[in-house]
């Protein structure tokens, strides 16, 4: 509706999004004092601490409460008499009781664009961002601790168990494999993995690295290249131009056989070329 307004939740139970008079007051285009008179004036339809909470009575039971954290100036809350906190079923109540179009249609937007949206936002957000979230919004120690084990268990642990199944079946981060190697990593022989790269378009037809592959992952160093000096029957010197997969490279294209089914990993076996 073009009002921004402040995202407030508990109070009526874990997540529950809720709304001060103030807040009703500034989206209705009210008095707060107009607002909490209607409530007043038909308290016998409130349920306390399911429809609505008297914020000035916590003032009044205890010194840490501020309600300047919610918008009110400090005269406004020394004035009052009354400062509510209405939760969604609250809300709809003093609807039926302003019972406006106004009001009703005021009401309409609201239950979509602030009550209902918190699932639907909630619902996109992945398991990841929640746990960093959780952490950000932390407010002791103990909350961040217990914030840091839930992404550890949720994020980092998978992750690793991931790593650990690569460096621990297939190469270490700092080496590099040839062509050979691979192939031994994934129990065949180099002719046949090299068919098998054909074939997934990792290798061109000459079994070198095809360009359309190396585009995918411009930000990764899939190979290294080298020159080779050999020596042939004769005593000929010889240099070819040769490469090796870097971990990351033999990483992108067991993936990629993963994906298309061509290869399979098992715990006790590591990687395997499917026949």
């Amino acid at each position: 509706m073009g009002i921004k307004i402040p995202i407030i939740e508990g109070g009526f139970g874990e997540e529950c999004r809720v709304l001060t008079d103030k807040m009703i007051a500034e989206i209705h285009g009210m008095k707060e004092f107009k607002i909490r008179e209607r409530i007043n004036n038909n308290i016998k339809r409130f349920k306390e601490n399911i429809d609505y909470i008297d914020l000035q009575q916590r003032i009044l039971a205890t010194d840490t409460f501020d309600l300047s954290n919610f918008g009110y100036a400090k005269q406004a809350i020394t004035q009052a008499k009354n400062i509510y906190l209405l939760s969604e079923r609250g809300y709809s109540k003093l609807i039926k009781i302003l019972d406006t179009d106004k009001a009703w249609e005021v009401h309409d937007e609201l239950i979509d664009s602030y009550f209902n949206l918190r699932q639907a936002v909630k619902e996109s957000i992945s398991e990841k961002d929640k746990a960093i979230i959780a952490i950000v919004n932390s407010h002791s120690d103990l909350e961040t601790a217990l914030a840091i084990k839930q992404y550890d268990e949720l994020v980092t642990k998978p992750l690793q168990l991931e790593v650990d199944r690569y460096e621990r079946f297939l190469c270490e981060k700092t080496g590099c494999l040839t062509k050979s190697e691979l192939a031994t990593k994934l129990d065949c022989k180099p002719q046949t993995l090299a068919a098998k790269l054909k074939k997934a378009d990792v290798y061109t037809k000459t079994s070198q690295i095809a360009k359309t592959f190396l585009d995918k992952y411009p930000d990764k160093k899939i190979i290294v290249e080298y020159q080779n000096t050999y020596k042939d029957n004769h005593g000929v010197e010889h240099t070819t131009n040769e490469w090796q997969w870097t971990y990351a490279g033999a990483k992108l294209v067991v993936d990629h056989l993963l994906e298309l089914g061509m290869a399979v990993f098992t715990d006790n076996n590591g990687f395997k070329l499917v026949a």
